[in-house]
């Protein structure tokens, strides 16, 4: 147990924590083994009978990206619950060190994990990365005309940006061109009336 996990948790807690950790492993391990069980021999079968050697069938097994998938999760389910319980080995506490301090750092992926199982999820996500070149150029328009608007604001409105409040504070907003875009994109998007509201 950290300094920390005893100042703000009580064992209860930490002992529920612990356990539901420990059954992640454990499921985790199990669609592991589950899937190596399962696919590895079909792929195999399916090789030999294409006609592909033992060496060309193993890179395949390897390269397999739901393998790696399914072992990378199962590694960020041990590095979230390993720690140094055995705080008077010096040397293992040193080396675990670092994974004491990220401890739970490593659980807030594993949310991720909904994008494999629904294909809902997948769907959004290939909805954005596969039109990724219209949503950058849909961007780009939005700096550009708001950059068209800042342009306006600084050679006819640059007075009435000089000693505005936000929050109590003076600002000069539109002392220089590049300054007067932030001022636009910030009000532009938080200000009542705009993307923000």
């Amino acid at each position: 147990m950290t300094a920390i996990e005893e100042l703000y948790l009580p064992d209860n807690i930490l002992d529920t924590l612990n356990g539901l950790c420990i059954t992640q492993i454990v499921l985790s391990a199990i669609v592991v083994l589950m899937y190596c069980v399962l696919h590895i021999p079909i792929k195999v079968k399916s090789g030999l009978d294409v006609g592909l050697t033992m060496k060309e069938i193993s890179l395949d097994v390897i390269s397999d990206t739901m393998l790696w998938y399914y072992l990378w999760y199962l590694s960020f389910t041990i590095a979230g619950f390993a720690y140094p319980r055995y705080s008077n080995i010096l040397i293992l506490s040193i080396l675990l060190l670092p994974i004491l301090l990220l401890r739970y750092m490593f659980f807030p992926p594993l949310l991720l994990d909904i994008i494999a199982k629904n294909s809902t999820a997948r769907n959004v996500l290939r909805s954005v990365t596969d039109r990724g070149l219209q949503l950058f150029l849909t961007f780009l328009l939005f700096i550009f005309v708001s950059y068209i608007y800042a342009f306006i604001i600084f050679f006819t409105f640059q007075d009435d940006f000089q000693t505005s409040s936000f929050n109590g504070y003076a600002r000069e907003d539109c002392m220089t061109m590049w300054r007067c875009l932030v001022a636009t994109l910030t009000y532009g998007i938080t200000g009542p009336g705009g993307i923000g509201k």
